[in-house]
Parts: structure tokens; C-alpha cells; sequence
């Protein structure tokens, strides 16, 4: 497989290349499948990705009325704390796009494994109450690259093992310091 390695002047480049890359999956999934389910990452670095998106002319272009939302991850912390991943990208995208569906995950008041079981459940609905697919190998690649966060450390949480495929959202410890 080839491999494609960009370089970027400045984070405001990458973000652009980072939102160009994302209307582009966007709209060719509303016009295959007839909208666009995106997994947003937490964490800072797709801050500024979220901002670029939130503003014109992608906030225009992109087929928010079709697109439907849920987080890869998230910290047990409150909806409102300055570390959830749900605020971020509500203070940097979502509160200004309202896209067609958002599938949060609660946590405030809920232990990790209820946390787990509600996003879950939440999923099953957005997928017609079937297994979330597995993210398309091709978006997986070509994002991964623009929108990496530490995850090609070994030690970095990973999917749960083969034989516990069907419960998606789980319950990852991480140390104190929440770096893995």
C-alpha cells in the first residue's frame, strides 16, 4: 500500500487539508449511502480541524443534514468539564453546524460502564439497532494520517480482542495522568 506523507508550513495548512479531506468523505458518502456517519477524536488535535470545518466555506459546503455524529472516545468526566471531548467539539463545531444527529456519550452521573452501555446503545439506533460497522479501511488510512493523536503508540488503547467484537464502546483504563 502506497503511503502518502504531507507536509505542512503551519497547523492552520493542516487543518484546511484536514477539512478539504473531510468534505471530500462527506459528500461521497451522502451520495453512495445517503449520509455521512463520522466518529469524531477527542483530545486537541482535531480542535482546529472542527474550527476550520465550522466556518465558511465549509460550514456551507458540508451536507451537516445528512451527517450523523458520535465521539471515539471520551473521559469520564462531566458533559461541561474542560476535558470532556464533548465540549470540545461542541465549542468548535457542533454548536454552530447542528448537525442532522448527534449520538453523545453520558457521563455525567453514569459509572464508565453504564457510559459504555448508553453510547452503545445510542449506536445501535443510529445503525437501525445493528452492530456499528467497522470504519472504512480507505477513510481509516487517509484521515488517520492528517488527524494522528498518539495513536500509533503501542501502548495507546486499542479495539477489545477479537472475540469481543460485538459490544463496540468499552471501558479503557488508563493511568492516572489519562496518557496511555
Amino acid at each position: 500500500m502506497p503511503t502518502d506523507v504531507r507536509v505542512f508550513d503551519a497547523p492552520s495548512a493542516l487543518a484546511k487539508a484536514a477539512a478539504d479531506l473531510t468534505l471530500e468523505l462527506a459528500e461521497s458518502a451522502v451520495r453512495e449511502r445517503g449520509r455521512f456517519v463520522w466518529g469524531l477524536a477527542g483530545g486537541s488535535t482535531p480542535r482546529a480541524l472542527y474550527e476550520t470545518l465550522a466556518k465558511p466555506p465549509y460550514a456551507n459546503a458540508m451536507p451537516w443534514h445528512a451527517t450523523r455524529v458520535f465521539w471515539g472516545d471520551e473521559r469520564c468526566v462531566p458533559a461541561d468539564h474542560p476535558d470532556s471531548n464533548q465540549r470540545m467539539a461542541r465549542e468548535a463545531l457542533l454548536d454552530a453546524v447542528a448537525p442532522a444527529n448527534v449520538v453523545p456519550i453520558p457521563t455525567t452521573n453514569a459509572t464508565p460502564d453504564e457510559s459504555a452501555a448508553a453510547a452503545e446503545r445510542g449506536l445501535r439506533r443510529l445503525f437501525n439497532n445493528a452492530a456499528p460497522p467497522r470504519p472504512r479501511q480507505e477513510a481509516r488510512r487517509r484521515a488517520g494520517g492528517l488527524l494522528n493523536d498518539n495513536n500509533d503508540d503501542p501502548a495507546a488503547p486499542r479495539p477489545p480482542p477479537a472475540g469481543n467484537r460485538k459490544r463496540r464502546p468499552h471501558r479503557v483504563a488508563l493511568p492516572r495522568n489519562g496518557r496511555a
